[in-house]
């Protein structure tokens, strides 16, 4: 599903991954652990193709869902406009029917500015679950969010990706968050 092995990567002279490896597989969920800066986002940045690795080699799925560290939501647009506006037509469907279910559906016309920092964060991640990627990122992706929502989030991820051999890769500081997804801890 998706492998890096020997990547190394600096900013500069930081050296920020030497000989990385990692390898995740279909129906895998993998939790990205360590402190700050020691890699863990800039990882995840060459699994999208949002940075290029120094050397190494880097397979990865074509069609990746990601829910980063920021909301990156237009706060002019309303929570529905938001969630759609990378989707295709017949993605909507399953859009609405999360909203529903992560109890947004009374504000699916709220501009973003209006919600709550818990509310934007379910917004990124339905949003993130409607592309249906072959792989789910979600960086720090449940900060800001109750217990009781974030395992109904858990219980979705499980069945739309891991129960149907998609992969998913969490960067979490919270133990908790990991074990919802049974996911295997890679120390960084």
């Amino acid at each position: 599903m998706l492998e890096l092995k020997n990547v190394s990567f600096s900013y500069g002279e930081l050296k920020v991954l030497d000989n990385f490896n990692l390898d995740v597989k279909k129906g895998e969920c993998v939790c990205l652990w360590g402190k700050s800066g020691c890699g863990k986002t800039t990882a995840l940045r060459i699994i999208m193709g949002l940075e290029k690795a120094d050397s190494g080699l880097c397979l990865t799925p074509q069609k990746i869902s990601c829910v980063f560290q920021e909301d990156r939501l237009i706060n002019g647009l309303t929570l529905e406009k938001n969630i759609k506006l990378p989707l295709k037509r017949e993605q909507y469907k399953k859009a609405d029917m999360l909203i529903d279910k992560f109890g947004l559906a009374e504000f699916k016309n709220t501009r973003v500015s209006e919600l709550s920092g818990g509310m934007k964060r379910r917004a990124t991640i339905i949003r993130a679950l409607s592309f249906e990627g072959d792989l789910l990122i979600l960086d720090e992706a449940f900060n800001g969010i109750d217990a009781k929502m974030k395992e109904k989030i858990a219980r979705v991820i499980k069945e739309e990706f891991l129960d149907n051999n998609k992969s998913v890769i969490l960067v979490s500081h919270i133990s908790s968050d990991a074990e919802l997804l049974g996911a295997r801890i890679i120390k960084m």
